[in-house]
């Protein structure tokens, strides 16, 4: 691991990936913002042991460079815990190096599907929004931006094609000269494109007020129709460890997936996180509710977790 130093994050998100909670963390890191996903919850998911892949970490020179430490929220146990930490670039060159043919075979094609799709979902999670406010085609018909928001999709998939591509890197290292060279070729095209993008934002100059007076109108819609905020999102966290906790000495204990289960459905949302802010009460409602259905108890009036 390349810093001793847990890093702070500015945000933190759990990602409902079929069933899985799957953490996701914005730090900032010498000026820049990057995307970090603690590998070892995922190791658990995938039935793999932490100890030998911690080991794979260390061993693998790519893997080891880019390894951090950040401090985030234990959701199972409540405050913080520093984690071991991949750039989300790189989650798919750990993933790839895990082997389905030599797992758990009823895991196998959990694993596929962590290999084939957990990237994608993870990145989403963190650009769908920012996108949204910097796209002037969602809320405006001139061809001019249009045509640039087209030129900004190809940047955008040839930066897809980098990050495949440098997941082969790691697994293939006996390649890397043929794989640089495309890399090179697609770096040329990526500038060709910036080129002409760099162009047609100068012919934009006229639209960039407009521009902002739309990015001011979307930051200030109502916050009470966004998901539930980070602090919000960590008591309810508590909430669920207290109600799985409580119930874990009766005869049919619950598990975490099974109350966040029942929550999302409740809520009609694909992760608690997606839940209204301005729902946050009845939330809580239903979680005394959902832990005097199932102890046949209520909670006692002095716990500050309901």
């Amino acid at each position: 691991m390349s810093d001793d130093q847990a890093l702070t994050t500015l945000d933190e998100r759990h990602i409902d990936f079929y069933g899985d909670q799957v953490s996701a963390v914005l730090i900032e890191e010498h000026g820049q913002r990057q995307v970090y996903i603690p590998i070892r919850p995922i190791a658990t998911y995938l039935g793999l042991d932490w100890s030998a892949q911690s080991r794979r970490l260390r061993r693998t020179q790519v893997l080891a460079e880019v390894t951090r430490s950040v401090a985030m929220t234990a959701t199972e146990a409540g405050g913080e815990r520093s984690f071991v930490c991949l750039p989300l670039d790189y989650l798919a060159g750990w993933l790839f190096g895990i082997d389905p043919t030599r797992v758990n075979p009823a895991l196998k094609d959990k694993v596929l599907r962590y290999q084939r799709e957990c990237y994608r979902v993870l990145a989403q999670a963190f650009q769908a929004e920012a996108w949204a406010v910097l796209n002037p085609t969602a809320l405006t018909h001139d061809p001019r931006v249009t045509a640039l928001a087209g030129q900004i999709d190809l940047v955008r998939a040839e930066l897809t094609f980098l990050r495949e591509h440098l997941s082969a890197i790691l697994l293939a290292e006996d390649r890397i000269e043929d794989v640089a060279g495309r890399l090179e070729q697609a770096t040329t095209l990526l500038e060709h494109l910036v080129g002409r993008q760099t162009q047609q934002a100068i012919q934009l100059e006229d639209t960039a007020d407009l521009a902002a007076g739309l990015a001011v109108a979307v930051a200030k819609i109502d916050e009470r129709t966004a998901g539930l905020t980070p602090a919000h999102c960590r008591a309810v966290q508590d909430q669920v460890t207290y109600i799985v906790e409580e119930t874990a000495r009766q005869r049919k204990p619950v598990s975490y997936s099974q109350v966040y289960g029942r929550l999302k459905h409740q809520f009609g949302v694909g992760s608690y996180t997606e839940i209204a802010d301005e729902q946050f009460e009845r939330v809580r409602a239903y979680l005394r509710a959902e832990f005097q259905r199932i102890t046949g108890s209520t909670v006692p009036q002095q716990d500050p977790l309901f």
